[in-house]
Protein backbone atom coordinates (compact mmCIF):
# COMPACT_ATOMS: atom_id res chain seq x y z
CA UNK A 1 0.00 0.00 0.00
CA UNK A 2 3.18 2.37 0.07
CA UNK A 3 3.18 1.85 -3.41
CA UNK A 4 -0.11 3.30 -3.82
CA UNK A 5 0.14 6.15 -1.50
CA UNK A 6 3.20 7.15 -3.89
CA UNK A 7 0.67 6.97 -7.15
CA UNK A 8 -1.71 8.64 -5.24
CA UNK A 9 0.64 11.66 -4.71
CA UNK A 10 1.92 11.65 -8.19
CA UNK A 11 -1.47 11.74 -9.62
CA UNK A 12 -2.78 14.23 -7.43
CA UNK A 13 -0.11 16.73 -7.98
CA UNK A 14 -0.95 15.96 -11.54
CA UNK A 15 -3.95 17.13 -11.07
CA UNK A 16 -3.62 19.89 -8.59
CA UNK A 17 -4.66 22.39 -11.49
CA UNK A 18 -7.81 20.68 -11.68
CA UNK A 19 -10.16 21.44 -9.20
CA UNK A 20 -12.82 19.86 -9.85
CA UNK A 21 -11.13 16.65 -10.00
CA UNK A 22 -10.04 14.86 -6.40
CA UNK A 23 -8.00 12.25 -4.86
CA UNK A 24 -7.56 11.11 -1.51
CA UNK A 25 -3.98 12.41 -0.04
CA UNK A 26 -2.31 9.55 1.45
CA UNK A 27 -2.10 10.40 5.33
CA UNK A 28 0.10 7.22 6.38
CA UNK A 29 0.84 4.19 4.46
CA UNK A 30 2.66 1.02 5.72
CA UNK A 31 3.34 -2.60 3.30
CA UNK A 32 -0.41 -3.39 5.02
CA UNK A 33 -2.18 -0.29 5.80
CA UNK A 34 -3.12 3.21 3.93
CA UNK A 35 -5.03 5.80 5.22
CA UNK A 36 -5.98 8.24 3.02
CA UNK A 37 -8.00 11.43 2.93
CA UNK A 38 -11.91 11.20 1.86
CA UNK A 39 -12.96 11.87 -1.40
CA UNK A 40 -16.61 12.85 -1.51
CA UNK A 41 -19.03 11.30 -3.60
CA UNK A 42 -21.16 8.35 -5.13
CA UNK A 43 -19.45 5.63 -7.50
CA UNK A 44 -20.40 6.85 -11.05
CA UNK A 45 -21.60 2.85 -11.30
CA UNK A 46 -24.29 4.17 -8.88
CA UNK A 47 -26.01 6.33 -11.51
CA UNK A 48 -25.52 3.99 -14.19
CA UNK A 49 -28.89 2.35 -15.55
CA UNK A 50 -28.05 -0.95 -16.36
CA UNK A 51 -31.17 -2.38 -16.70
CA UNK A 52 -33.45 0.91 -18.45
CA UNK A 53 -36.29 -0.89 -19.77
CA UNK A 54 -36.83 -3.19 -16.70
CA UNK A 55 -35.41 -1.98 -13.95
CA UNK A 56 -38.78 -1.06 -11.35
CA UNK A 57 -39.19 2.98 -10.03
CA UNK A 58 -38.20 1.92 -6.55
CA UNK A 59 -34.90 0.57 -8.17
CA UNK A 60 -32.30 2.77 -6.66
CA UNK A 61 -30.02 2.72 -9.88
CA UNK A 62 -32.71 4.32 -11.54
CA UNK A 63 -33.63 6.36 -9.23
CA UNK A 64 -30.08 7.90 -8.94
CA UNK A 65 -29.85 8.05 -12.69
CA UNK A 66 -32.91 10.42 -12.40
CA UNK A 67 -31.32 12.84 -10.17
CA UNK A 68 -28.90 13.86 -12.38
CA UNK A 69 -29.41 16.45 -14.86
CA UNK A 70 -28.18 15.96 -18.72
CA UNK A 71 -25.68 19.03 -18.47
CA UNK A 72 -24.15 16.80 -15.27
CA UNK A 73 -24.31 13.77 -17.20
CA UNK A 74 -22.22 15.16 -20.26
CA UNK A 75 -20.29 16.52 -17.62
CA UNK A 76 -19.31 12.85 -16.17
CA UNK A 77 -18.43 11.41 -18.96
CA UNK A 78 -16.80 14.39 -21.06
CA UNK A 79 -14.34 15.16 -17.91
CA UNK A 80 -13.81 10.87 -17.22
CA UNK A 81 -12.60 11.10 -21.06
CA UNK A 82 -10.68 14.61 -20.21
CA UNK A 83 -9.00 12.81 -17.14
CA UNK A 84 -8.38 9.19 -19.37
CA UNK A 85 -6.62 11.08 -22.00
CA UNK A 86 -4.56 13.34 -19.37
CA UNK A 87 -3.03 10.46 -17.60
CA UNK A 88 -2.62 8.86 -20.97
CA UNK A 89 -1.09 10.98 -23.37
CA UNK A 90 0.09 14.17 -20.87
CA UNK A 91 1.28 12.30 -17.97
CA UNK A 92 1.68 8.89 -19.58
CA UNK A 93 0.49 7.09 -16.97
CA UNK A 94 -2.35 4.11 -16.93
CA UNK A 95 -5.04 3.57 -13.76
CA UNK A 96 -5.58 0.31 -14.87
CA UNK A 97 -8.35 -0.21 -12.48
CA UNK A 98 -10.42 2.95 -13.76
CA UNK A 99 -13.81 1.85 -13.71
CA UNK A 100 -16.82 3.42 -12.31
CA UNK A 101 -16.53 2.35 -8.95
CA UNK A 102 -13.51 4.02 -8.71
CA UNK A 103 -14.72 7.34 -10.21
CA UNK A 104 -17.10 9.44 -7.22
CA UNK A 105 -19.30 11.85 -8.61
CA UNK A 106 -20.57 14.67 -5.63
CA UNK A 107 -23.03 17.34 -7.52
CA UNK A 108 -21.56 19.65 -4.40
CA UNK A 109 -19.32 20.93 -7.00
CA UNK A 110 -17.17 23.76 -6.60
CA UNK A 111 -19.44 26.44 -8.15
CA UNK A 112 -19.54 23.84 -11.51
CA UNK A 113 -21.54 20.80 -12.16
CA UNK A 114 -20.00 18.72 -9.67
CA UNK A 115 -16.40 17.19 -8.73
CA UNK A 116 -15.22 13.73 -9.62
CA UNK A 117 -13.15 12.01 -7.21
CA UNK A 118 -10.61 9.04 -8.61
CA UNK A 119 -9.54 6.05 -5.91
CA UNK A 120 -8.01 3.02 -6.03
CA UNK A 121 -5.00 4.14 -7.58
CA UNK A 122 -3.11 0.44 -6.56
CA UNK A 123 -2.86 -0.54 -10.31
CA UNK A 124 -1.20 2.63 -11.45
CA UNK A 125 1.85 2.33 -14.26
CA UNK A 126 4.34 4.24 -15.81
CA UNK A 127 3.51 3.36 -19.92
CA UNK A 128 6.91 2.49 -21.48
CA UNK A 129 7.19 4.34 -25.09
CA UNK A 130 5.85 1.31 -27.08
CA UNK A 131 2.69 1.09 -24.63
CA UNK A 132 2.38 5.10 -25.45
CA UNK A 133 2.93 4.85 -29.31
CA UNK A 134 0.33 1.76 -29.64
CA UNK A 135 -2.55 3.68 -27.14
CA UNK A 136 -2.08 6.57 -29.60
CA UNK A 137 -2.13 4.87 -32.31
CA UNK A 138 -5.23 3.02 -31.20
CA UNK A 139 -7.15 6.54 -30.24
CA UNK A 140 -5.91 7.50 -33.60
CA UNK A 141 -7.49 4.97 -35.44
CA UNK A 142 -10.86 5.19 -33.26
CA UNK A 143 -10.95 9.00 -34.18
CA UNK A 144 -10.70 8.10 -38.00
CA UNK A 145 -13.46 5.47 -37.70
CA UNK A 146 -10.46 2.54 -38.92
CA UNK A 147 -11.39 -0.24 -36.36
Amino acid sequence: LEEEARWLRLVGRNFEAWGDVLLPAPLSASPSVLIETLVPGAPIGEYINFAAATASAHDPIRGRARQLSVAQRHYIVQRGVDIYYKMLLADNLMHADLHPGNLLFSADGRGGLGTIGMVDLGMTAVLTASEQHNFIGFLQAVGEGDG
